[in-house]
């Protein structure tokens, strides 16, 4: 899978896997809008080798043959986008009342166990990119401070 390689432990050459990862992405349909990035760009499916290879007979280019096909297409393309557009918005409302619920302070205790955010200090690790950010778990062993903790 794409997470798999992606997660490898020589992540030096990560600029190497970027196309194919960029490739499944735009080609994989989003789970908010329900449409692929690629087709919303540029109104037809991908291409792919698969298809290329398994398809041989089928002719369509994606260019559309005459004025009543390119208006169909044109308008299948903007219906997508408006439905793409409501989607976006009912989501980012779910969101925020989602968050809004969530959102609470709860002090830690001692003796609870806890995660530690940090950044990876491990050489061939890129900092921001496929690195694993989060340590522990570590005990709270004695509280400093409203938001300082020994561990």
């Amino acid at each position: 899978m794409l997470g798999e390689d992606l997660e490898a432990v020589d992540q030096s050459d990560w600029d190497e896997k970027l196309p194919s990862a960029l490739a499944a992405i735009r080609t994989a349909p989003n789970t908010t809008t329900v449409e692929t990035p690629y087709f919303l760009l540029f109104g037809s499916e991908a291409r792919t080798v698969a298809d290329v290879v398994h398809f041989k007979d089928k002719q369509d280019d994606g260019q559309p043959q005459d004025a009543k096909e390119f208006r169909n297409k044109f308008t299948r393309f903007e219906d997508a986008h408006r439905k793409v557009k409501t989607r976006v918005m009912d989501e980012h409302a779910k969101r925020l009342k989602r968050q809004k619920k969530d959102i609470r302070f709860t002090p830690f205790k001692e003796g609870e166990k806890v995660w530690m955010y940090g950044p990876p200090s491990t050489k061939g690790l890129s900092k921001k990119l496929l690195a694993e950010r989060w340590r522990g778990p570590y005990v709270v062993t004695k509280i400093l401070g409203e938001t300082v903790w020994r561990k």
